[in-house]
């Protein structure tokens, strides 16, 4: 058990109470004696000062706040051990409270509010990409809200860089190829496989976060991590509006496209995260029936000079993975997904001179949510807003856009090769089906009855053509003669005469 630093120095300041415990250590209020200025100290846990890896990752902290220097992130002004071996730094001391605290007791965000708060941090945390740092944890409870700002603008402060990466660091410093870094529930679909772990996982993470500032839940919720690895490598998150109703529908887009499974279909960067957000990246198609919206072409992307993209990183998106068998949890289910997923990067894609250029369509709709199936082999591409990419210079590719209650949508699509495209299709709502019921029958008036007339009697049977006439019928007044002497019976017969 770790003894109590209350009344304890590191450097100049002292303990004088305590403000947070996580994972890897705790914070403390400290104040200087002299001068009274009030910091937070942060201890490593003595169980895991013993661990040079994990030393290195708590100074690893410190070195990366520093390398960035930004309003937004924490600021730290001192780190060392003391002669028991407890490492520490001391940071400025933040008052308010973290977004997690905040969701927690009040709920969703305002829309505005969560994008001014989305937009600090994503100036932040693009501070840190310029200088080679990626965060790699991005969640609420490392978001700090700022209290009594004089009236002014609400203030954010991104801390714990404890997991973040920095390209400069030394060899022995840097995350083992395959290792899964992060919070799962805000981890993109590579810190899941460990396979890369560049800027792209931040613009994920930052999309799971505005997320929840918007809805209040996260995009996947399961309680177990096989669920969860699986809904987040194989399934599509449901729109933001499907939460909190009256979301605009440029909001479910770019949240959405923030949440696709290949990084290549993110926005590029944290600028152009904080474009979407101020609309500068919006266009939306109106009209009856059907509307498209062809987006300005981009140069095409030049090839890259140094690393050529796997077969596989290339084709993410396009076509649904192997489904893996999620057997067990924890490490088993982390090891069995590396087994399917991990591959070999031997099998490299062909030479980009040899391949047609690249295009990225979007594919979008009015409402969205619809579902967009590729017409020429009957694949599913996803739910709008989507996109996928394909080599497919001067060839027409037709897609269906089918959404309960609307009429089916049929698009089809001349790639222009390379660069991007974008098309919003405005569904028309089904009419409603009329049911055909039978008109009623008037009403009858109650009147006198008249006597019903009487009966015909049905007229005698005709003879029929050609008959024979029939025989007359015996006469009823004939009468047997009476019996007298000269009519005696003989009876026919022997003996009788």
């Amino acid at each position: 058990m770790e003894a109590d630093p209350i009344g304890r120095s590191f450097g100049n300041y002292r303990v004088v109470g305590k403000l947070g415990e996580g994972g890897m250590g705790t914070v403390y209020l400290a104040e200087h004696p002299q001068i009274g200025k009030k910091v937070a100290v942060k201890t490593l846990h003595a169980r895991l000062c013993a661990d040079p890896e994990l030393v290195s990752r708590f100074f690893h902290e410190a070195k990366a706040v520093n390398a960035i220097g930004h309003p937004n992130i924490v600021d730290i002004a001192d780190f060392g051990e003391t002669a028991d071996g407890t490492h520490y730094f001391v940071m400025e001391l933040l008052q308010g409270k973290t977004l997690r605290q905040h969701l927690t007791a009040h709920g969703p965000l305002e829309v505005m509010r969560a994008l001014s708060l989305a937009r600090q941090v994503a100036d932040a945390v693009g501070a840190a990409h310029r200088v080679g740092i990626v965060h790699r944890d991005l969640k609420p409870d490392n978001i700090f809200l700022l209290e009594g700002t004089g009236g002014g603008p609400e203030r954010v402060k991104l801390f714990d860089f404890g997991v973040a990466k920095l390209s400069s660091a030394p060899a022995e410093h840097k995350t083992a190829p395959g290792m899964m870094v992060g919070t799962p529930y805000y981890m993109a679909p590579e810190q899941f496989e460990g396979r890369s772990n560049d800027a792209s996982v931040d613009i994920y993470s930052l999309g799971v976060v505005l997320y929840e500032m918007l809805t209040g839940e996260v995009p996947f919720a399961q309680k177990s991590l096989p669920e969860l690895l699986e809904a987040v490598l194989r399934r599509e998150p449901a729109p933001p509006s499907s939460h909190t109703p009256g979301l605009p529908a440029w909001l479910d887009r770019f949240v959405l496209a923030c949440l696709q499974k290949a990084p290549a279909l993110r926005p590029h960067s944290m600028a152009d995260f904080t474009a979407g957000l101020a609309g500068k990246a919006r266009t939306e198609a109106t009209g009856a029936g059907l509307a498209q919206t062809v987006v300005a072409r981009a140069a095409p992307r030049p090839p890259p000079a140094a690393h050529a993209p796997t077969l596989r990183e290339r084709i993410e998106g396009l076509r649904p993975h192997r489904k893996p068998i999620l057997a067990g949890a924890g490490l088993l289910a982390l090891l069995g997904l590396w087994a399917v997923f991990g591959g070999s990067d031997d099998v490299r894609a062909p030479s980009a001179s040899t391949l047609a250029p690249e295009t990225i369509v979007t594919l979008d709709s009015i409402p969205p949510g619809a579902r967009v199936v590729r017409m020429k082999d009957n694949a599913l591409v996803g739910f709008t807003p989507t996109r996928e990419i394909q080599r497919a210079e001067g060839q027409t590719i037709e897609y269906l856009f089918r959404l309960p209650g609307y009429v089916d949508a049929h698009l089809p699509i001349r790639y222009l090769g390379g660069g991007d495209q974008t098309y919003t299709v405005t569904l028309v709502p089904q009419a409603p089906q009329t049911r055909l019921t039978r008109p009623a029958a008037p009403k009858r008036t109650p009147t006198a009855h008249a006597p019903p007339p009487p009966r015909r009697q049905p007229d005698p049977p005709r003879p029929a053509k050609n008959a024979e006439p029939a025989a007359a019928p015996a006469s009823t007044d004939y009468e047997l003669p009476p019996l007298l002497p000269a009519n005696r019976v003989k009876r026919i017969g022997r003996g009788w005469r």
